[in-house]
């Protein structure tokens, strides 16, 4: 499929790589950017984390992997835009209770955002460490056939959040973007879809 080149939309902050580093980073490429937000706005530093209790709000108990949705695995604009949907639920889903390979399956090799989701679910799995609450909202969704497969554009909002270590401890933070726009190419084969990039809408 031939690569959309994306006109930005003013969101500089990129996504959801847990960290609590206080040094500054580069900007992120559009690319990436959605994998590096609480790096570039993580607001507790290590002394700062310490002093701070459990987060107010929890997780809670695991209810279990997301199903895809029956309209999720049809070939049209209605069924692209259902899959992204999951797709978001399942980002969601694995940074509260981090599992790694959920992602995978869903994700073109080549799709380096995606690549960067799962590193983030093993990565939290690793360390015993997990996001409070949802990292990503999609507040509208639009899906356009293109070639073999569809563009799917997303106006949407990044959550703010706390990592938490094994204790509940918060050990970063991440202010919310009230607006993160990206475009999502996917394709369809065999019956189900797979992420073949993700870029933010930048401008």
């Amino acid at each position: 499929m031939r690569r959309l080149s994306v006109m930005a939309v003013c969101i500089l902050l990129g996504s959801v790589a847990a960290c609590s580093t206080t040094e500054a980073s580069p900007p992120p490429t559009p690319e990436d950017s959605l994998t590096d937000r609480a790096e570039a706005s993580a607001t507790a530093t290590p002394d700062d984390a310490e002093q701070t209790s459990a987060a107010p709000t929890d997780a809670g108990e695991d209810p279990g992997i997301p199903e895809l949705p029956e309209a999720a695995t049809e070939d049209t604009e209605d069924g692209a835009e259902a899959f992204v949907q999951y797709y978001y639920d399942l980002i969601n889903y694995t940074g509260k209770f981090p599992k790694e390979g959920i992602l995978e399956p869903y994700a073109d090799p080549e799709c380096g955002t995606c690549d960067n989701f799962e590193k983030d679910a093993r990565e939290l799995a690793d360390s015993d460490s997990r996001y409070d609450s949802d990292v990503l909202k999609a507040n509208e969704i639009q899906a356009l056939r293109f070639e073999d497969g569809y563009r799917v554009e997303v106006k949407g909002e990044a959550v703010a959040f706390q990592v938490l270590d094994r204790s509940g401890k918060v050990t970063a933070r991440a202010d919310a973007v009230d607006r993160q726009d990206v475009v999502i190419e996917v394709f369809y084969s065999a019956g189900s879809y797979q992420v073949e990039s993700i870029k933010l809408v930048t401008a």
